[in-house]
């Protein structure tokens, strides 16, 4: 890729590129496509349960809902997040669970990468915290991208692939080749490496491939969620 190339952000043309699994499979030097990563991360330990987006960015309020018995209704539920330094559970957002049992406590995230968070209702039983249902969220830093291929298709990228309509891959100015990095979008997830240099245009971070752009839905350039795939 040159600093010369032109990007192409015509819906249209991306709509004409979505291709079914099987072509996907055929995809030459980058990664193959997989099942986007579930919409929700539930748990429930019988007596608390809570669920929350999978996905989300840094800096963006992040809610987690759920439900303690209704007998319990207006205690405090925690949410807590793991501290892996520590080796303890941190306090994160606090609400109170309402007349029928059900809660929800918003936390505005500071740091990217996977994470583990629990509920936890306030209770002088000691047995209660070891109960709390966690689950397993990832946390993506925000970031400019647009996408790439058709006019490129049959050239060799900076990382020695061929491009193609199938290649999942992504394009950055300095991240090694062969670096995984994975996106959010609206929900839809794609992880990808590093197989091209670029971009040189609209101020974006990320050049994604047209296979990778059809893989998250990502028509255009836009603000989405970006994670080394070795980030803490």
């Amino acid at each position: 890729m040159t600093p010369l190339r032109r990007h192409i952000l015509v819906p249209a043309c991306l709509a004409a590129l979505a291709l079914p699994a099987a072509a996907h499979a055929q995809a030459t030097g980058g990664a193959q496509a997989g099942a986007p990563d579930p919409t929700l991360a539930s748990a429930s330990d019988g007596a608390v349960s809570v669920s929350t987006k999978a996905g989300g960015l840094v800096g963006v309020a992040k809610t987690f809902r759920g439900a303690i018995a209704p007998s319990d209704g207006g205690r405090i539920v925690t949410i807590e997040r793991f501290d892996e330094l520590s080796g303890q559970w941190a306090a994160i957002a606090h609400a109170a669970a309402a007349g029928d049992g059900s809660f929800a406590a918003t936390w505005k995230p500071d740091r990217a990468g996977a994470q583990r968070v629990r509920a936890r209702v306030e209770s002088p039983d000691a047995s209660a915290a070891s109960a709390a249902p966690e689950v397993a969220i990832t946390l993506f830093k925000r970031a400019r991208a647009t996408w790439y291929g058709p006019g490129f298709y049959g050239r060799k990228t900076a990382c020695g692939q061929k491009l193609n309509r199938t290649l999942l891959g992504v394009a950055h100015k300095t991240r090694p080749c062969g670096t995984m990095v994975s996106f959010l979008y609206r929900g839809k997830t794609v992880t990808v490496p590093v197989i091209d240099r670029g971009p040189f245009k609209h101020g974006a971070k990320w050049d994604l491939t047209s296979a990778a752009a059809v893989a998250l839905g990502f028509r255009t350039a836009a603000t989405l969620g970006a994670l080394q795939a070795d980030s803490r």
